[in-house]
């Protein structure tokens, strides 16, 4: 029986999923020439105050993969189930970006 999704759940991975794009778009503001002392500073304040995005995206998983395998877990099939779902297509992006194309 699939247990009920958890609600805060949903809205902290957003929140952690704002948050990157955030950082990502802070991040390409400091390319630009001629910025003033004052952009600097509230632009690394921002970045700094928004840098729970990864430690969040631990967190969730943590809590998620408690809630979801609270009996007793089968390692052979969790690590086989993530190995397809993670490895696989990590390893097939990574190559194929090494040759210069993506698929």
């Amino acid at each position: 029986m699939r247990k009920e999704k958890l609600a805060e759940i949903e809205i902290l991975r957003g929140m952690a999923f704002l948050a990157v794009v955030l950082q990502h778009t802070i991040a390409g503001i400091f390319y630009q020439p001629g910025l003033s002392p004052l952009t600097l500073t509230v632009g690394t304040t921002v970045l700094g105050l928004i840098r729970f995005a990864v430690p969040l995206f631990v967190f969730i998983t943590g809590v998620v993969l408690f809630y979801n395998y609270d009996a007793k877990i089968n390692y052979v099939d969790f690590l086989r189930k993530r190995f397809k779902q993670v490895i696989i297509p990590y390893l097939s992006w990574t190559v194929s970006t090494m040759h210069g194309s993506v698929f």
